[in-house]
């Protein structure tokens, strides 16, 4: 469920399209990396996630672009 949230904003937003098994795999690893405990709630959570997802996708996004103009 949080891919398709995530996909989604990424889409809507950014017009950012990631598969969904890339997307899964980086929603994990990033869920590992950043302990839920120290959120108030799981919404809060993955809001969070969703938010480091985001930043890692857009400077993926930024950096493929740079490349390309060169």
């Amino acid at each position: 469920m949080l891919t398709k949230i995530c996909s989604d904003f990424l889409k809507e937003k950014f017009n950012i399209i990631v598969e969904d098994e890339n997307l899964d795999r980086l929603i994990k690893h990033t869920m590992s990396q950043y302990d839920s405990s120290k959120y108030q709630n799981e919404l809060d959570y993955h809001k969070f996630i969703i938010s480091k997802v985001k930043e890692i996708v857009l400077n993926s996004s930024k950096h493929k672009t740079n490349i390309s103009e060169q």
